[in-house]
């Protein structure tokens, strides 16, 4: 029978266990992680991202394969000694030496050098495999005839001798030799250059990232997914999974959404805040091969992050049927308050940016002026009163020269009266200041310029 203590010293070790695999927010904010005690062995995520996650698989496959030997270690220095006496002759003290046996037999077998035992390495291969197997066709993309050209590289190793011109540096019979030579012509270390190809691809700054805190919902800290224009790449926990988006008929479909409460978007005081108020909706998006229809992989994704997807997948992105993807709270706001504006009078833009307009029109090569908000759009609006406002809550006097577009000015809207915590129902009618000078203003004093 397990007493008082040794419940609380199994209890104890379960949740230092549980805090080292899947550390809570408290340890991710101070940097207590399994990836940051072994930082100096895994390298750089961002110049060698296979080879990180290489060995981070590896790392945890490590701890995870150790902690019930750490558990029996553990109890037999602080447990009582029947029960110390009862793990030793027992089968989990055996088991757990097992386990580690052939945990470290997995790693020995993963790295010897070429990684070929890996499972993301044996799937790599595969990859090359199927590349060099599919004929070229007039229309295939850059990205596939690059592959298809480094995976027929080989690397060519040898281990046991070196041979400078006519004389080896090691001597041996001629069997060695032989042995030898059929090592250095067999040996295809091909999904090297595709590893390479990969990292370069991770180097660049256009790609779709998602990873713990930042669109992912899992406080895994290994955890990533990432979409380039040739790779999607996914990994969590022990499982590092890259997939080739030119191979095969690849198809991304969104089957189910959700709504999360989302503590990261709340003030200090506790309000909800951000463009959800407080709450996530989170879309779950399935990477499919249509020749089959076999699931390559699974995420769940912000419902906002889909078009930033979209923009990188090489093939399309549908939704299943039924499947509700509601705009946000902000994102209704907007498109009331774009329909608001334009029911407003329009306004005649200054005389030096008619000037400016004028010139542009004559001179093709000259860019109308950008909005200061979010620099893809033309400057459209301005601030001019228009209502008729209570004398106790009157609109100010904007004399700020045209530097935003509406929907900025209604993402600043939507954004001040979400930090002064009013009700979503009373949005229309309430005023704001303005984002440079600070004088109120309503829906109504918002006024597009004449084009």
């Amino acid at each position: 029978m397990l007493s008082g203590t040794d419940v609380v010293l199994t209890m104890s070790y379960a949740l230092f266990a549980f805090g080292l695999i899947v550390p809570p927010d408290v340890l991710l904010a101070s940097g207590l992680t399994l990836e940051n005690l072994f930082h100096r062995w895994l390298g750089s995520e961002e110049i060698s991202f296979v080879t990180y996650h290489l060995r981070r698989t590896i790392m945890v496959r490590l701890v995870a394969g150790f902690l019930p030997l750490g558990y029996f270690l553990f109890m037999m220095f602080f447990a009582s000694t029947s029960l110390a006496t009862y793990l030793l002759g027992g089968i989990g003290l055996s088991l757990s030496l097992a386990l580690v046996i052939f945990t470290h037999v997995c790693t020995v077998w993963y790295a010897r050098g070429t990684w070929e035992g890996h499972p993301t390495v044996r799937n790599l291969c595969e990859i090359v495999k199927r590349v060099q197997e599919t004929p070229p066709t007039e229309g295939d993309p850059p990205e596939l005839e690059l592959l298809r050209s480094l995976s027929s590289l080989r690397y060519l190793k040898c281990r046991s001798s070196v041979f400078y011109g006519r004389h080896s540096v090691s001597s041996g019979s001629a069997y060695k030799l032989l042995i030898t030579a059929f090592c250095i012509t067999t040996t295809d270390n091909s999904w090297q250059s595709v590893a390479s190809h990969i990292d370069a691809e991770c180097r660049r700054l256009e790609k779709f990232t998602a990873y713990s805190g930042r669109g992912l919902i899992s406080s895994w800290p290994g955890r990533r997914f990432l979409v380039t224009n040739s790779w999607i790449l996914f990994s969590h926990a022990s499982t590092f999974k890259p997939i080739f988006q030119f191979m095969g008929r690849l198809c991304a479909m969104v089957v189910d959404s959700q709504t999360l409460l989302d503590t990261q978007t709340t003030t200090m005081s506790g309000h909800p805040a951000g463009e959800n108020l407080g709450t996530q909706t989170m879309a779950t998006v399935r990477i499919v091969d249509s020749e089959n229809g076999l699931c390559q992989l699974s995420v769940v994704i912000p419902v906002g992050d889909l078009e930033e997807l979209r923009t990188y997948l090489q093939f399309p992105l549908i939704v299943a049927q039924g499947v509700v993807l509601e705009p946000t709270i902000v994102q209704q706001f907007l498109t009331a308050f774009l329909r608001l504006v334009a029911e407003n009078p329009t306004v005649r833009p200054p005389a030096d940016m008619v000037r400016i307009l004028c010139r542009n029109v004559l001179c093709a090569h000259h860019e109308l002026e950008s909005c200061i908000g979010c620099m893809s759009q033309t400057v459209n609006a301005c601030l001019r009163r228009n209502c008729v406002s209570a004398p106790e809550a009157h609109c100010g006097v904007c004399h700020c020269r045209p530097m935003w577009c509406a929907s900025c000015l209604g993402r600043w809207f939507a954004s001040r009266v979400t930090e002064a915590h009013k009700p979503t129902s009373e949005w229309l009618s309430c005023r704001v200041p303005c984002p440079t000078c600070r004088a109120a203003f309503c829906i109504r004093d918002v006024a597009l310029l004449e084009t």
